[in-house]
């Protein structure tokens, strides 16, 4: 602990001239007063004498105001004062303020070493060893964990204070340097108040008098418990190190490989003792130098570097062979090259690892002459081998084969052949003699698939081939090749071949219905702009009266909220599809969600004069779910109802409980489904008539929606209907909550909100797009609530208007050029709050999906709503962000 040892030395010396200051300044007061005293008692034995009256209360004031004129200016006065009085009472105040300008230098010289003090965190002490008083800087309680104030008295206290196994050495060390005259300087343990233990270094000096007595004691003192602890974690990991050293270096020496270690340079930096014998040398002989620098084969040395520097720079092992001849001959090495990294992964050096291999390459050969006369001798167990004769008996025959019929090699001992005659069903005795035909021939048959009778009976499908020996008409040999396996891929490929014709019949549908779907989609997109376009234009270009403006108004809000709900199922979707469709579970009341449900539909209804009739259980319980998305499935099968029956029919809503279910059933007297589509109905992208023709709108989506969400509340979906035009009839079905668990919610609830204008009044909202309609669109809906509304193009105008002011809420895009909303969020969060790190921020965007919702938040965005944007949904959205700051 060098620094810590300067640190106390220095603020030992400066402590020690500083307390000898303070005993001049002492030893100054000391004479200031008994000179002051002095002169006080000359002045007064003077005044004594002066021929004054006391009546003359005039001529005594005249007298004291020329003596304190004079005392100023040095000289006698009227009445003969003598002028080495007036000189002392000049001198006594020059002295009186040296002494108080000496005194203001003491005391900033105080408040600096108090600073140095406090910043270096240190305690002062000042011990008075004739009194045995103690004198503690203001820190040193906090150092010594004891309470403020209770450190003041004796030194006592202090020892109080240190471990009790350090005590006797405290006092050894401080008895020592008063006996040799020497600066304290220990390190000790101390215990706080919480029992726990601490290392304190010290140092200090002493104060002697003039006969050499030590009077007083000062120093400092500093906690080094964190460097204490450093040390002894550096004393274990080197102990850790020097183990590790140690059982490596044992490793080495009993290991049967040679080891070389090169450096980053290409330097030997390790040869095992073996190693270096392997070549010759000693290690002490190849230590240092290169490949090069050895007497090795120059293309060993080319070799053995190029790999050395391939393993240095990709930092992969290479594993290799090579030979070298040594002093007994040619000898054959395995050996692999592995980087040596350090602490930080970086490669410092290759470590080569050698053996000899000479012997296990001469095994290899004789192996290999082995397994030759093997296969030259019996072939080989892949393949069934057989010797028989013209009688059907086999006389000899392979494991393999034996497999085949089903024996052992100690079976086929004890019966001392098999008849293989018996062994081929009836149906292929022709083929076998076929093949004795075609022996008598040419002495060989051609190869042919047959089966035999395994001993379990069961059937082994085979391929067979035989051949006299010797020209012999008597005896042959026979190959036998179980094709089990090939069998049964064969009829795997016939079932794959039959699955890849239905897949691809199934791929032709399913590519069928996508672009029937596409074509749809493309309609049912298009078909709300028309209106949208047609009226906006018409609007912009003729006057109309407010009927008709009301009118092209409802046309065109009615076709976009058409629109976006196309694009929500689309989101609906491909959220089911990616498992992403998330739920928020609570107790639902079923009736408040159906009629929630019916508000939305029951416009169109009344637009075809269709009569919605609703049956309600009043006793029906609760369920567990998400409340919009049971709304949603409501809303899907109200909407089709509606949508497929005519001008003047009925649509029924029953709610009611079957069993231990909440059951909804919508019914209606349209169009029906025919029994062809029925099993079809729940699948995504399927509608009864896809063609351009078609009576009916919308993507196909609503029901495979419908059927998701049941599903994931835990219930089912069925559809029913006669035929076409006989109507349909949908029924879900729910898990009741039991009685005991249900949640009775209060009806009519009401809460007091404070208005939106009122609370968007005079708020500052920054909004971002490099669309111009939209910050038009955006900025007047603002504006209408009374909101402050700054519109830029761009994140870099935004961040310049964030530098000129803090708006209270941002309202950002994502899809910008050069810089998109993602990184203009993460630019303000990474700055300070004073700067607008923290405000509330809201991303509107055209990506709606499940991931660029996630992607906004995790950017530091608070909300995301997707475009089109809805005013009321926009302004809740900022009123709920003002409120929640």
């Amino acid at each position: 602990m060098p620094n810590v040892d300067k640190i106390n030395y220095k603020v030992t010396d400066e402590l020690a001239v500083m307390r000898q200051r303070v005993a001049e300044l002492e030893q100054s007061e000391i004479s200031y007063q008994q000179r002051q005293a002095a002169l006080e008692e000359q002045l007064t034995e003077l005044k004594r004498k002066l021929p004054v009256e006391e009546e003359n209360t005039h001529t005594q004031q005249v007298v004291e105001y020329d003596i304190e004129f004079h005392r100023e200016q040095g000289t006698s006065t009227a009445f003969n004062l003598p002028t080495d009085a007036a000189v002392t009472l000049h001198q006594l105040q020059q002295e009186i303020a040296q002494r108080q300008q000496v005194e203001i230098s003491l005391r900033e010289s105080e408040e600096r070493l108090r600073l140095a003090l406090e910043v270096s965190q240190m305690g002062l002490w000042d011990w008075n060893i004739l009194t045995n008083k103690v004198i503690w800087s203001e820190n040193y309680a906090v150092l010594f964990g004891v309470l403020p104030g209770s450190f003041d008295g004796p030194y006592e206290a202090f020892n109080k204070c240190v471990h009790p196994e350090d005590r006797q050495s405290v006092m050894q060390a401080i008895g020592q340097a008063l006996g040799q005259k020497t600066d304290y300087n220990d390190e000790f343990r101390i215990v706080r108040l919480d029992q726990s233990v601490h290392w304190i270094s010290a140092k200090g000096k002493f104060i002697y008098d003039y006969q050499g007595q030590a009077v007083r004691m000062i120093g400092v003192c500093m906690e080094t418990t964190v460097c204490k602890q450093a040390e002894e974690s550096t004393r274990k990991l080197t102990s850790q190190v020097q183990e590790q050293a140690n059982i490596l270096n044992a490793i080495l020496t009993a290991s049967v490989d040679h080891i070389y270690i090169f450096n980053r340079t290409g330097c030997y930096q390790y040869v095992s003792r073996d190693g270096a014998t392997l070549l010759g040398l000693k290690p002490q002989d190849i230590v240092g130098k290169t490949l090069q620098e050895v007497d090795f084969p120059a293309d060993f040395v080319e070799q053995v570097e190029n790999q050395r520097q391939a393993v240095m720079k990709t930092g992969h092992p290479i594993k290799d062979e090579c030979k070298y001849i040594t002093a007994d001959g040619l000898h054959y090495y395995e050996y692999i090259l592995t980087p040596l990294r350090n602490y930080n992964q970086t490669i410092d050096g290759v470590i080569t690892v050698c053996r000899d291999i000479t012997e296990h390459k001469r095994a290899e050969k004789i192996l290999r002459e082995s397994e030759a006369r093997f296969r030259r001798l019996f072939e080989s167990n892949i393949i069934g081998v057989a010797f028989w004769d013209v009688d059907g008996l086999i006389i000899d025959a392979n494991d393999a084969f034996l497999q085949v019929a089903g024996y052992t090699r100690d079976e086929f001992a004890t019966l001392g052949g098999i008849n293989w005659r018996e062994l081929t069903p009836v149906e292929y005795k022709h083929l076998d003699d076929r093949a004795l035909l075609e022996m008598e021939t040419s002495g060989v048959s051609r190869i042919y698939e047959k089966e035999y009778i395994h001993r379990n009976g069961k059937r082994v499908p085979i391929v067979l081939g035989m051949a006299l020996l010797n020209d012999s008409k008597d005896n042959g040999v026979a190959f036998v090749l179980d094709i089990t396996d090939r069998k049964l891929v064969e009829k795997e490929c016939s079932y794959l071949l039959q699955r890849e014709r239905t897949a691809r019949q199934q791929a032709e549908i399913a590519n069928k219905i996508k672009d029937e779907f596409l074509a749809v989609l493309s309609h049912e997109l298009r078909t709300p702009l028309n209106p949208i376009l047609g009226w906006s234009k018409m609007l912009r270009t003729r006057k109309f009266d407010q009927k008709t403006t009301n009118h092209a108004l409802e046309t065109i809000e009615r076709n976009a909220k058409l629109q976006t709900q196309l694009i929500e199922d689309l989101l609906d979707v491909s959220r089911i599809l990616q498992g992403k469709l998330n739920l928020n579970i609570c107790p639902v009341n079923l009736v408040m969600v159906v009629e929630a449900a019916l508000e939305t539909v029951k416009l169109a209804a009344q637009a075809k004069s269709i009569q919605i009739q609703t049956i309600f259980d009043p006793t029906l319980g609760q369920v567990m779910g998400d409340p919009n998305r049971l709304q949603q499935v409501v809303w899907n099968l109200v909407a089709n109802a509606v949508k497929f029956t005519p001008t003047g029919g009925r649509v029924e809503i029953r709610l009611l409980e079957a069993g231990k279910q909440a059951q909804i059933q919508v019914s209606d007297t349209g169009k029906g489904i025919s029994p062809d589509f029925l099993p079809y109905v729940f699948d995504y992208f399927r509608q009864a008539d896809g063609t351009m023709i078609r009576t009916f709108g919308g993507l196909g989506l609503g029901l495979a929606i419908v059927r998701k969400v049941v599903d994931m509340h835990g219930g089912n979906v069925q559809a029913e209907s006669p035929g076409e035009g006989l109507g349909a009839t949908f029924t879900v079905e729910l898990p009741l909550l039991v009685r005991s668990e249900q949640v009775r919610r209060e009806e009519n609830e009401s809460s007091h909100c404070e208005p939106e204008s009122s609370v968007l009044s005079e708020t500052q909202v920054l909004v971002v797009d490099d669309e111009p309609d939209i910050r038009d669109l955006i900025t007047f809906i603002l504006q209408d609530y009374g909101v402050e509304v700054t519109a830029v193009a761009s994140a870099q105008e935004a961040l310049q208007a964030l530098s000129e002011s803090i708006p209270d809420v941002l309202v950002s895009d994502i899809g910008m050029p050069k810089t998109d909303g993602y990184m203009l969020m993460r630019e303000v969060r990474s700055r300070s709050p004073e700067q607008g790190g923290l405000i509330p921020a809201i991303a509107l965007t055209a990506y709606a999906g499940e991931m660029n919702q996630q992607q906004a938040l995790a950017a530091g965005f608070q909300m995301h709503i997707s475009k089109p944007v809805d005013p009321d949904v926009l302004v809740k959205a900022i009123v709920d962000l003002i409120k929640a700051t």
